[in-house]
């Protein structure tokens, strides 16, 4: 019998646990909603007024602020948060009271039911929004019922039906592959989940940290990433080159002991949205020092072609050192073998017959970002006919010496 108590005691602890869990990510899966509404939001209103709701995230995504504004004037702010399983949220209303209320367990999806929990000057301003019920219908609708209760009156319900207000930076950021890249990065800082939709195109790709020392491409992971820890994210370094961006960025987790790391990446942007995100470096520890000597090894590189220098040029390749190209296989990034670089003797034999006339371009390295003894070089090279080409290359330093090069972008201006 005791077997049975015992037995039964463990099934109910089981259930409890998985219906807590069930409510954790229930209440997780409601803020997402609310995160993935940041933006602009009209609602006709009577007297052919509009009331405008703005959304945006706060505290790198742990918070999302609520702004309700009319003819200009702001009436009305929210922030809603996750406290354990809990959905809460602040409301500072313009009746003159402050409102707190937790979201009600609902089984339709896309609709949140909050309830009042407290309230602050109730008894100097009794009239307030006892609750609030939203449906978000999809992307670009959502209504809200926001339930009044004055006294001695009977609670009044008012609806508003909002539409997204198009965006007109979007339009402008799609015109600049930087724009885009700067955005996405911001999005990411700010856990906002819309605007990381918005910033990909329907077909992206994104690979991790390549493991074949030969590829730069890695294995395929989730273009969103994961949200489920905030993290701070910031830009470091850029570069561009036609619609190929390399940046470097410092991430560090936000209220955890998690430890920052840094990271070397590649954008290539297409019609003003991402295409694919090439992961291509990953470091633990600030690695400035090595960055630094690798760097110092492409600007040798740049002024001994300059000056025309063969044995120079060839002395920083090491014996090992491979060359590739772009295939221009989609989601592809330097993919393709060097056909007549593939040795020392044709290395050397190739430039050779390069400089024989000198430089056989005079070179400019207008940037360069790197991380460890990974280099992405932003070059132009102006050509003895006049033409000039811009040049992304990225390159791996080893002792000293460029062990593996990679020309991944090349567009002549005219």
């Amino acid at each position: 019998m005791k077997r049975v108590i015992a037995l039964g005691v463990v099934a109910v602890a089981l259930m409890f646990d998985a219906s807590a869990t069930k409510v954790r990510a229930d209440a997780r899966a409601q803020f997402e909603q609310l995160k993935a509404l940041a933006g602009t939001w009209d609602a006709p209103i009577p007297r052919n007024e509009v009331m405008r709701n703005i959304f945006r995230p706060l505290a790198f995504g742990t918070a999302v602020l609520h702004e309700e504004w009319k003819n200009g004037e702001q009436l009305t702010a929210t922030v809603f948060y996750l406290v354990g399983s809990e959905l809460r949220a602040d409301h500072y209303c313009d009746f003159g009271n402050q409102l707190h209320y937790v979201a009600r367990p609902s089984k339709v999806d896309r609709v949140l039911d909050f309830g009042l929990q407290s309230a602050t000057n109730l008894d100097k301003h009794p009239r307030h929004f006892h609750s609030t019920r939203w449906e978000i219908v999809d992307d670009s609708r959502h209504n809200q019922d926001w339930t009044i209760a004055s006294p001695g009156k009977p609670m009044q319900t008012v609806r508003m039906e909002f539409a997204r207000v198009p965006d007109p930076d979007v339009a402008a950021t799609r015109a600049d592959p930087e724009a885009v890249v700067r955005a996405h990065i911001h999005a990411l800082a700010t856990g906002n989940t819309e605007r990381l939709r918005e910033l990909l195109s329907p077909d992206v790709k994104a690979f991790d940290v390549p493991t074949d020392s030969d590829r730069l491409v890695g294995e395929p992971v989730n273009a969103m990433g994961t949200h489920e820890q905030r993290k701070r994210v910031e830009l470091m370094d850029l570069a561009v080159a036609g619609d190929i961006v390399a940046v470097k960025l410092r991430i560090e987790p936000v209220a955890s002991a998690g430890r920052q790391s840094f990271e070397l990446a590649l954008y290539r942007v297409r019609d003003g949205l991402i295409r694919d995100l090439w992961h291509l470096a990953r470091a633990d520890a600030d690695p400035t020092p090595d960055s630094r000597r690798a760097e110092d090894v492409v600007m040798q590189l740049t002024e001994l072609n300059n000056r025309g220098d063969v044995e120079g040029f060839l002395a920083l390749f090491s014996p090992s050192a491979k060359n590739f190209r772009n295939s221009g296989a989609p989601h592809t990034i330097g993919d393709k073998p060097s056909v007549k670089l593939v040795d020392v003797k044709s290395r050397r034999e190739t430039y050779v017959a390069m400089f024989a006339n000198g430089a056989p371009a005079q070179v400019e390295t207008t940037a360069t970002v790197a991380l460890g003894n990974m280099v992405a070089a932003r070059d132009v090279a102006h050509l003895p006919n006049g033409k000039v080409i811009d040049q992304l290359s990225i390159y791996r330093i080893e002792r000293g010496l460029i062990d593996r090069d990679w020309f991944v972008f090349e567009r002549a201006r005219f």
